[in-house]
């Protein structure tokens, strides 16, 4: 629910400032210290070439990459393993929780796609691909 809040609040944002480009996080915060270390507006710094690249690669930098559906599986098992236990997804109590639910999880997936080995072994889930 809190994403459908997100998206709304987002998208009424674009619609509400047309052809004007919405800065993300990390380059908000570069044009905010440009503008106050320059005293110049957004349009004045945006027409300057050297602040022009800086940020556009502010804006590339607060991106963030995009998860492969194994590691959206593997977050979403470790998620629920320390919900379960309530500790801290190191310890080795949520990791033997981890083992039961990817198992259980992988053969739910195996009921809708065929190309999962039945019985993988459980990955790392401290190690991100």
């Amino acid at each position: 629910m809190d994403t459908d809040l997100e998206h709304s609040y987002i998208s009424e944002r674009k619609r509400h400032a047309g052809d004007k480009h919405i800065p993300n996080k990390t380059e908000a915060a570069l044009l905010r210290r440009l503008m106050s270390e320059t005293g110049k507006n957004e349009e004045e710094i945006r027409e300057i070439k050297k602040y022009r690249i800086m940020l556009s690669e502010a804006q590339v930098l607060g991106t963030k990459p995009k998860r492969s559906f194994d590691q959206k599986q593997i977050d979403k098992c470790m998620k629920i393993a320390t919900r379960q236990t309530g500790l801290a997804k190191e310890h080795p109590e949520t990791l033997e929780k981890f083992r039961e639910v990817w198992v259980s999880h992988r053969f739910r997936l195996d009921e809708f796609a065929m190309w999962y080995d039945p019985y993988p072994p459980p990955p790392n889930p401290l190690k991100k691909r």
